[in-house]
C-alpha cells in the first residue's frame, strides 16, 4: 500500500507542475496580446497624427486666406497636442509591456519583440457543453482530487488490514531412537512429525483501527465532497469565459459597422469643413470618432482573442 501510496502521491505533484505550465503559457499570452493592443493602438494614432497634421495645414491655409479665424487653427493646434501625449503614452506603455515580455520569454531586456496580428479566424469556437466536458476531462485540479481519492482508498485498506488476526503456521521433524542403544540396529529410527497452527489478535488493536477506519472513510467521503465543489466552480467559470468568448466576438462585428459609419460621418464633415458650412469642432469631432473606432475595433480583436485563449484555459489545454 505504501508503495502505491507514493507513487500516486507522486502523480499529483506532476500535476502540480502541469497546472504551473498552464499558468505561464497563459501569462506569456496574456503579455503578448497586451503588447499587440498597445502597437496597434499606436498605429491608429500614428494615422490620426499625420490626418490632424494635414488637417492644421489646410486650417492654416484658410486662415491665410480670411475664411476662418485664427481660433479654428488654434483649435488644430490643441487637438494635435493632445494626441501626441497619447501617443507618448501609450509608447511608455509599449515599453513596459515589451519588457515583461522579454523577462518571461527569458530574452535579452533590450529585445524589442515585433508582434504578427493573431489569426482569430482561426479560432473555431465550440459549443458549451463541449468546453465544459473538456474541462472534466484535462483540469489539473479534478485529476488531483481523482489521486487523492484513490490514496484515501489505499489508506483505508491498509487501516483495515491492521484489524485482521495474524496467522501462524509451523512444523517440526524428530528422529528418535527406541532401542537405547548408542547405535541403534538399520531402520530402528522414529520420525514423528507436529504440526501447529496459530491465531492471534491484538485486541487493543481493534479499538484503535476502528476509530482510524471512520477518520480514513471522512477523509475519503471529503475528497469526493471537494471535487463535486470543484466541478460546480469549473462549469460557472467555463460558462462565464465562454459567454465572455461570444460577447468579443459580437463586439467586433458592431465595431466594423460603426468604423463605415464613422469613415462616411468624417468624409462628410471634412467636405463641409472646406466649403465652409461646418465649423472646426465639428471636423474635429468626427476625426476623433473615426479613430477611436478603429482604436476599438483593434482593441476588440485582441479581447477577443484573449477571450478564446482565457476559455481554453479555463478547459486545462492551453498549453497544448
Amino acid at each position: 500500500y505504501a508503495e502505491a501510496s507514493t507513487k500516486l502521491l507522486t502523480e499529483v505533484a506532476k500535476l502540480d507542475a502541469d497546472k504551473s505550465k498552464e499558468e505561464i503559457s497563459y501569462a506569456v499570452i496574456n503579455t503578448y496580446y497586451a503588447l499587440f493592443k498597445v502597437l496597434q493602438s499606436k498605429k491608429v494614432v500614428a494615422q490620426n497624427l499625420e490626418s490632424i497634421a494635414s488637417q492644421l495645414k489646410q486650417s492654416q491655409r484658410f486662415f491665410d486666406q480670411g475664411i476662418v479665424t485664427k481660433n479654428d487653427v488654434l483649435r488644430f493646434q490643441l487637438q494635435q497636442a493632445n494626441i501626441s501625449l497619447t501617443d507618448m503614452e501609450i509608447e511608455n506603455n509599449r515599453k513596459i509591456i515589451n519588457y515583461n515580455l522579454d523577462v518571461l520569454l527569458g530574452l535579452d531586456e533590450a529585445t524589442t519583440v515585433d508582434i504578427v496580428e493573431p489569426d482569430n479566424s482561426s479560432k473555431v469556437s465550440e459549443t458549451l457543453s463541449s468546453y465544459i466536458n473538456m474541462a472534466m476531462s484535462n483540469r489539473q485540479e479534478l485529476q488531483q482530487l481523482d489521486l487523492q481519492n484513490k490514496v484515501a482508498g489505499l489508506n483505508l485498506k491498509s487501516i483495515k488490514s491492521n484489524t485482521l488476526p495474524t496467522v501462524g503456521v509451523g512444523a517440526n521433524l524428530y528422529y528418535i531412537n527406541p532401542s537405547g542403544s548408542f547405535i541403534p540396529p538399520v531402520n530402528q529410527y522414529l520420525m514423528p512429525i507436529t504440526i501447529g497452527a496459530n491465531v492471534s489478535w491484538n485486541i487493543a488493536n481493534l479499538w484503535t483501527n476502528k476509530n482510524k477506519i471512520s477518520e480514513a472513510r471522512i477523509q475519503q467521503q471529503n475528497v469526493v465532497i471537494q471535487k463535486d465543489i470543484v466541478s460546480d466552480q469549473l462549469k460557472t467559470e467555463i460558462n462565464r469565459n465562454y459567454q465572455d468568448y461570444q460577447l468579443a466576438v459580437n463586439r467586433i462585428k458592431i465595431l466594423e459597422t460603426s468604423i463605415a459609419q464613422a469613415t462616411e460621418n468624417d468624409n462628410l464633415l471634412a467636405s463641409k469643413y472646406k466649403n465652409n458650412v461646418a465649423s472646426a469642432i465639428d471636423r474635429i469631432d468626427a476625426e476623433t470618432l473615426l479613430y477611436q473606432a478603429k482604436i476599438n475595433l483593434e482593441l476588440a480583436k485582441a479581447d477577443a482573442g484573449l477571450a478564446y485563449y482565457t476559455l481554453l484555459k479555463s478547459t486545462g489545454k492551453i498549453s497544448e
